[in-house]
């Protein structure tokens, strides 16, 4: 398999960046793969949640981006490389983005959310990535008229939808308690978490594959 690297990035706080990092780095770690962790954002809440796994699973962690992370480097032979970063669109954001292959946008159904998606977007392609590259996860969408008018936004916009999350106190008590985001979860609540990460893995293989039409597209 490829390597893969995503960052995670959103100009608001609070919409499931750090949780869409976790779910990827504590997914693929479980299933044997070797996972960079890097926590770029200065609260290190993504570091923090790791850490207390630390002991269960082959990854590392990392506090920062330092030279410009080359996935070639002997001493970075992982499989997927996972950056959290933090909410300003700074130079760390840049490089962030650069490296990754794939960038992820959390964002929660309200407008407040949704406001900043276009600034987002743009400053991700700015950096050199395909529009395609860049897709958003719905975190906590519901079914009131302000979400059906969201849904109609994104559709409009063409964003590609790497997932949609119902809410779940289960994952944020166990990033606390330093369970895997999954214990105490049925099968039933486990499935969109798990349908997003494979959906990242189908999309980056679509994407080495030049299929810029599909990419995000179920099978």
């Amino acid at each position: 398999m490829e390597k893969l690297a995503v960052c995670c990035i959103n100009r608001k706080g609070g919409v499931g960046k750090t949780t869409a990092s976790i779910i990827m780095a504590q997914t693929a770690a479980e299933r044997g793969m070797r996972v960079l962790c890097v926590d770029v954002d200065d609260q290190k809440n993504f570091f923090d949640a790791m850490d207390l796994v630390r002991d269960k699973y082959n990854f590392k962690i990392k506090p920062e981006i330092k030279d410009r992370l080359d996935k070639g480097d002997a001493d970075l032979d992982f499989d997927l490389f996972v950056i959290d970063c933090p909410v300003a669109l700074d130079q760390v954001t840049e490089e962030a983005i650069s490296f990754a292959d794939i960038v992820l946008v959390p964002t929660l159904g309200d407008l407040f959310s949704i406001s900043n998606l276009p600034v987002v977007y743009d400053f991700a392609v700015a950096q050199g990535k395909y529009p395609a590259q860049v897709a958003v996860i719905k975190n906590s969408f519901g079914t009131t008229r302000t979400v059906k008018d969201i849904e109609q936004i994104l559709s409009n916009k063409q964003y590609p939808i790497a997932g949609r999350w119902p809410r779940n106190e289960h994952i944020i008590n166990n990033i606390i308690e330093g369970r895997p985001w999954w214990s105490g979860m049925d099968a039933r609540q486990r499935q969109p978490f798990l349908t997003f990460y494979s959906k990242v893995w189908t999309a980056w293989k679509r994407l080495l594959a030049d299929d810029l039409e599909t990419t995000w597209k179920m099978a």
